[in-house]
């Protein structure tokens, strides 16, 4: 059994159905705790949503949450301030920035729109246990805001903080994750209820390794942590829609399967620290 502090959430379900088969497995696996859907993904369709539906009613502890999505998709809503002019996002968060600091984004079309992919969630019978985001949006000025409010609306239990560690973050040498990581430390500390994000310094390309001693601090703690997953089923069709992720889909499935063992080392051996990793 996973400690109760701790989540174990997949992401991206909705966006491929091969990305969607990793995920289902996981979960009948008890790999994951938790699934976070990208409703505006191309395999998000009623079919896709209820295979999930299914497999929560045999699995009804499973967290399910909105994968908020202002990227890499088509807008529910239409055309407006947040898409171009065939109504679709923008393909990275960095193209999302400009604009937003501009004032170019209206937040009344944020609104509108992820109250949308809500519904989707809502009608597929499928109850919205926590919120984050595809390519953590939900992270920026005016976003995070939206981000709090939605989750207050739904009575969400938690919001992701996206916060591993900055120090970690200097140690990859990448600018960007230093400069991320200073944002989501500042969402770590306010109103999030997640703890800290592990896996995001090592998004699509999880392993055990990279988070296991700030995990195992983290539950002889006993302080709330989220660790951010992106398991898949590997194919030709998946690697040409979505290689330019660099996606480790399959060894993530492995890598949770170390995770799942060393858990099972927590609930026979009680505390534990660092040290017995």
């Amino acid at each position: 059994m996973v400690p109760p502090t701790v989540r174990i959430i997949a992401d991206d379900y909705g966006m491929h159905p091969d990305i969607n088969a990793g995920i289902l497995y996981c979960i009948e696996h008890r790999l994951v705790t938790g699934v976070s859907v990208a409703v505006c993904g191309e395999a998000a369709g009623k079919e896709q949503l209820q295979k999930l539906s299914e497999c929560r009613r045999r699995n009804p502890w499973l967290r399910i949450g909105l994968h908020c999505m202002l990227t890499e998709a088509n807008a529910l809503s239409g055309v407006s301030s947040i898409t171009d002019r065939e109504g679709a996002f923008t393909t990275h968060v960095l193209g999302l920035f400009p604009p937003l600091l501009r004032g170019k984004i209206s937040m009344s079309d944020v609104r509108s729109e992820w109250h949308r992919q809500v519904h989707v969630l809502t009608e597929a019978g499928l109850p919205i246990d926590h919120l984050d985001s595809h390519q953590h949006v939900h992270l920026y000025p005016g976003l995070w805001e939206q981000t709090l409010s939605l989750a207050e609306e739904l009575r969400a239990a938690t919001v992701r903080s996206g916060y591993q560690s900055v120090y970690d973050a200097i140690r990859t040498g990448n600018p960007h994750l230093v400069a991320f990581q200073l944002l989501a430390r500042r969402r770590f500390t306010g109103r999030s209820g997640s703890g800290r994000t592990l896996g995001v310094l090592c998004s699509t390309k999880f392993e055990f390794s990279r988070i296991s001693k700030q995990l195992a601090k983290s539950v002889a703690r006993n302080e709330p942590v989220e660790i951010m997953v992106h398991p898949g089923f590997f194919s030709p069709a998946v690697e040409e829609r979505f290689g330019y992720w660099h996606a480790t889909w399959e060894n993530e499935i492995k890598e949770l399967k170390r995770l799942k063992a060393w858990i099972a080392t927590v609930d026979t051996k009680g505390p534990i620290s660092s040290s017995s990793l």
